[in-house]
C-alpha cells in the first residue's frame, strides 16, 4: 500500500467537526536497522480527523503484528506493536501562518494521506534489537548452535582471553 487516503470533504469547511476512521490495512514489508519486518496480519488503524481551523489534525492509534528475526538467535517470531498516530494537514495558503518548524502534509482535494503518520507511529515503537524473549541465550559465536535448544561443546573463554581476568585476579588477592 502506497497511500491511505481518508475522505475529509465533510469536515474541511466545518470548524470543530471530525470524522472517525477505523480500518484494517495490509502494509508492505520494510527494513529498519538492517532487519526485515513483514506484517503477520493486517494493521488495525483507529484515528479521528478534526478540523482545527488552521488545518486538520489526525490522532489515533495503530496496532500491528510484525514478523522479524530475533537479534540474538535469528529465529523468526511475531512481535505486537501499538503506536500513536499523529499528523497535521493543511493547505499551502494556511501553512504560511504556521509556527516555524511545524510539520504538515497537504490536503489533497478532499482527501488526506494518513499512511506516513501510520508508518511513523510503527517505526517509533520498534526496538533497536528485537528479541523473542528477554532470556534468549542466542547462538554460539563459534559453532552457531542455538543455545536455547542445545548446549554446545565449544570450549568457553579462558581467563587469558577474558578481558576481565585481571580484575578477577585482583579480587582473588583481596579475598
Amino acid at each position: 500500500m502506497d497511500s491511505f487516503l481518508v475522505y475529509v470533504g465533510d469536515v474541511t469547511h466545518d470548524l470543530g467537526s471530525s470524522i472517525a476512521v477505523t480500518e484494517s490495512l495490509i502494509l508492505h514489508d520494510f527494513t529498519f536497522n538492517e532487519m526485515v519486518f513483514s506484517h503477520a496480519a493486517p494493521a488495525e488503524v483507529d484515528i479521528t480527523v478534526t478540523n482545527t481551523g488552521a488545518g486538520l489534525v489526525a490522532m489515533g492509534s495503530v496496532a500491528a503484528t510484525l514478523r522479524t528475526e530475533c537479534s540474538r538467535c535469528l529465529e523468526p517470531f511475531d512481535m505486537p506493536i501499538v503506536g500513536t498516530v499523529e499528523a497535521f494537514f493543511t493547505t499551502a495558503d494556511k501553512a504560511i501562518d504556521l509556527p516555524e518548524g511545524q510539520e504538515w502534509s497537504p490536503i489533497q482535494g478532499e482527501t488526506v494521506d494518513v499512511l506516513p503518520g501510520i508508518l511513523a507511529a510503527i517505526l517509533v515503537e520498534l526496538p533497536i534489537a528485537p528479541v523473542h524473549s528477554e532470556d534468549c541465550r542466542g547462538i554460539c559465536p563459534t559453532c552457531g548452535c542455538d543455545l536455547n535448544e542445545n548446549r554446545c561443546e565449544c570450549p568457553s573463554a579462558t581467563e587469558d582471553t577474558n578481558p576481565f581476568s585481571a580484575l578477577q585476579a585482583l579480587q582473588d588477592e583481596n579475598d
